[in-house]
This record gives structure tokens, sequence and C-alpha cells, in this order.
């Protein structure tokens, strides 16, 4: 089968490999479709960042790994004590927490302190076929076009965030109008939001309309000029948490979802108006991933309009090698 791989030190291509077979507790899925994130992009452009170098301590993988956590695909196969549907359309969580260290103990299985995760530590979305733990697949709507049935992770991670806050009737600043930051938007309605600004260098009519109306507006330039009580930065580029700390009033918080390089913060200017800054990292299975499928399924995220490119296999290093196309890319393995 075929399969975007990145070989860390060396490049990313499109391998041949064999096709995987399911183990115990384990789904083989014919991928429908798998999003390119913006950390592909930048594990790619700036990595190795997540995918090891070395054997990791529980998947035993290293380089070369293949990409894509963001995944939907067509159950096909089962192993031993898997009761998936043959021929279901899921979503499967990426992530394997090992159940054994302080923070898997503590509920906190999404900050493992030794995770697993497809498309880093263990064999992604972006082939032909993937194995994943059919104990934490979610169902799919077979009538979701490929970019929303792959993207009931981008959406956990924006529930994930919110639940870090209490928005319920409150306005919502949010800085990047990309995938990450369109689900932050959508999710801070279904949380009860009073209004939402979105702080974006795209052009403000196409966001607004893209929302429905149902947002503002404004260039990173007027960021202070907001003075949201909840900032939340989804879009992980280079000024864009000075630009949510701008955005914050006096005792605001700032919830910071995106990657991030070193970046010089004015903790003077933190002290003095006390804000608080919040990471928040992937997202929980049954409260942020299970909630994410079943608010898509009913049409309470996914409202607003998308816009998504579709790439075959062969078309993916070079996407996320040299291409400036900031529409959210889908990969259609098998076509």
């Amino acid at each position: 089968m075929k399969a975007v791989r990145w070989h860390a030190r060396d490049d990313v291509r499109v391998d041949e490999v064999p096709v995987p077979e399911p183990g115990p507790h384990q789904a083989r899925l014919r991928v429908s479709a798998a999003g390119i994130c913006g950390t592909d992009v930048d594990e790619v452009r700036h990595g190795p960042i997540t995918v090891p170098v070395s054997r990791h301590p529980r998947s035993g993988r290293m380089a070369p790994i293949t990409l894509g956590h963001e995944i939907a695909g067509v159950v096909e196969a089962l192993g031993d004590g898997s009761d998936l549907a043959l021929g279901a359309l899921v979503a499967p969580w990426p992530l394997q927490p090992c159940g054994q260290c302080n923070s898997c103990v503590a509920g906190f299985t999404h900050r493992c302190e030794q995770m697993v995760s497809l498309g880093m530590s263990a064999d992604g979305g972006m082939a032909e076929y993937v194995i994943v733990d059919a104990r934490h697949c979610v169902s799919g709507d077979p009538a979701l076009r490929p970019g929303l049935a792959a993207a009931v992770e981008p959406y956990a991670v924006a529930l994930h965030g919110l639940h870090k806050v209490d928005v319920t009737g409150r306005d919502v600043a949010v800085v990047g109008a990309g995938s990450i930051g369109r689900s932050v938007v959508e999710a801070a309605y279904l949380a009860g939001a009073h209004a939402v600004t979105v702080v974006t260098r795209a052009d403000a009519d196409s966001v607004t309309r893209d929302f429905r109306g149902r947002v503002s507006v404004v260039p990173p330039a007027d960021a202070p000029a907001v003075r949201s009580k909840i900032v939340v930065e989804a879009s992980g580029l280079d000024g864009s948490l000075p630009t949510a700390l701008a955005a914050a009033e006096r005792g605001g918080v700032i919830v910071v979802l995106g990657a991030h390089a070193t970046i010089s913060v004015d903790f003077q200017d933190v002290l003095v108006r006390e804000l608080i800054i919040r990471g928040s990292v992937s997202h929980c299975y049954e409260r942020d991933f299970m909630a994410a499928a079943t608010a898509l399924g009913t049409g309470e995220l996914g409202w607003s309009e998308r816009q998504f490119r579709h790439l075959t296999i062969e078309e993916v290093p070079d996407a996320l090698l040299v291409d400036g196309d900031r529409t959210k890319a889908i990969v259609l393995p098998n076509g």
C-alpha cells in the first residue's frame, strides 16, 4: 500500500509498505480522509519535534513514521476482542495513553508521559490503510463531506480548550481563522458564548460570510481594542501569542492551543494586568472526542462554511514541504 512517511532527518515521501494486520482489540481502517494539520507541517519543515528518532519506549517505533492524526475510515478488518461493525465509517481517537503514569492515574490521559500518538509515534492516516485501537473509535455520519468526517479531532481540540474556561454569556476572542480557529468559534457558541471576535490576517468579509455574520473580525493591529475576558490563541503563527495577550482585558484568560517555538513575552504586562495564560494540549476521549463526534452528527458543530482542497497521496509531500495555500487540505488516500 502507499503511505506518506516522514523520514525525520531525511525527507517526506510516498513509500510502498505492507498492508498492516490488526492485533487484539485493533481494527484496520480503509482510510477515507486524513486532514493535514499545522502540526504535520511544523514536523516536516522544522522537525523532528515529536516524531522519535530513537525507538519510542512503548510503540517501539521511530522514523520513518506515516503521518496523519485527523482520520476517518471504513472498518475493513478486526483483531480478536474487537466489536466494531465491519463497513462502519469511524474516526479513531489518535491518542494511546499508557494508563499507568501519574497523569493517566489522575485521569489526565491526554497528558500521558509515554503517549503513543497516531501520525507521530505510530503510523497515522496518510495511507491507504491504518491500524487503530478499536476500543476508541467513534461512529461517523456517512453523509458528512470527507473534510468534516476527518474533523472530529480538530473539533475535539477546540472543545478541550474551552472546557478550561467558562464562556457562558461572555464575549470570546479567537486569534486565528485556520482549521483550529474556526473549530473554536463554533465550539464557543456551542458552549454558550455571547459573541465571538476573530482576530486574523485573513479577509474580514470572507470570514464574516463563512460564519454567517455571527462573528466580528479585526486585524491583529487592532487587537488591543478587543478587550476580551477570554481569548483563545488558535493560530500558532509568529506573533499570535503577543496578539492574544494584547486582545485580553485586565484579568483576562488566554488559552493557548497553537504550537509555538520560543517566544518573547512581556511578563511585566502579564503581571500588571494580572493575565492568566493556560496551555491546552490535545483532548480527552469521552469529554472531548466523543462529544465532538456527537455534535458533528447533530449539526451543532460543522455549521460554518468551510473550503477544503482534496489531495492524492502523491500530492502530499509537496503540500507539506513547499505549498503556500492555506486552504485546509484533506488527503483522500483511496480516491
